[in-house]
């Protein structure tokens, strides 16, 4: 992952597009450092990037993964379970979650956790892989426990306490030829070495995915898309009259 990050396109397209939903939704505050929380932050592509303009926070289950996020130079970063973390609550303007809530055994505690740490005001941004019929050698490799419809994902969020701020599909373009090739692969017998897509990398076509990408997620910004190969939503966090007050960890 670290090696293919800074290049291919997937990773290259997916910060990208997290780039601007960050910017759009949670703008900076004149004379006060935003605090962002990244969950699963992997080898620390985002969070690096976000780190130059915010008191950023990486986190991960992971010690390998966030001793490549040192290469990085990044230095704010906890070993710790996304489903029970060690952070006071509404501690954070901004939690971010790409890509992580399909492996974890309780995505709910997860976004509860998100509520909890976010302030009142706050905004949580976050991606999935899509649609659960789809789920074959790709999310073995990946170690994905579930993908997710629309509805699954809408459902993890109490409107109660969560405002629905965006929700869109992301990575139109390679969609439909995932849906083939990844259809075909399931009436192939397994392998045992399970092989993510990702691993799949060849530079024109890495270069032409990319320059695509990167006009999709200009479209996306501000316009929703009718279909694609995962889900972003942004919510905020709800400023509820008389809750209970959440202790601290």
């Amino acid at each position: 992952m670290y090696d293919l990050e800074d290049h291919h396109w997937w990773f290259q397209g997916r910060i990208d597009l997290m780039r601007k939903m960050v910017a759009k939704y949670c703008p900076a505050v004149p004379g006060r450092q935003q605090r962002l929380l990244d969950l699963g932050c992997g080898t620390g592509l985002f969070i690096s990037d976000q780190s130059r303009d915010k008191t950023a926070i990486g986190l991960d289950s992971s010690s390998e993964a966030l001793a490549f996020t040192r290469i990085r130079g990044v230095s704010r970063l906890v070993c710790a379970d996304s489903q029970s973390m060690p952070f006071a609550s509404e501690s954070f303007d901004v939690v971010t979650a790409f890509d992580l809530i399909e492996h974890v055994e309780r995505d709910d505690l997860l976004i509860a956790e998100a509520y909890r740490v976010l302030r009142p005001g706050g905004v949580a941004l976050i991606a999935v892989p899509a649609h659960p019929f789809l789920l074959g050698e790709h999310d073995d490799a990946l170690h994905h426990k579930r993908r997710y419809t629309w509805k699954q994902l809408d459902s993890l969020f109490e409107p109660a306490i969560w405002v629905r701020r965006r929700m869109t599909w992301t990575f139109a373009l390679i969609c439909p030829l995932a849906v083939v090739v990844r259809s075909i692969r399931k009436i192939l017998p397994s392998p045992e070495n399970p092989a993510a897509d990702t691993n799949i990398n060849f530079s024109l076509l890495n270069r032409a995915l990319l320059q695509w990408h990167r006009l999709e997620n200009k479209w996306t910004e501000s316009h929703n898309l009718p279909f694609g190969l995962s889900i972003l939503t942004v919510r905020e966090k709800r400023a509820v009259a008389g809750a209970p007050a959440t202790s601290n960890r």
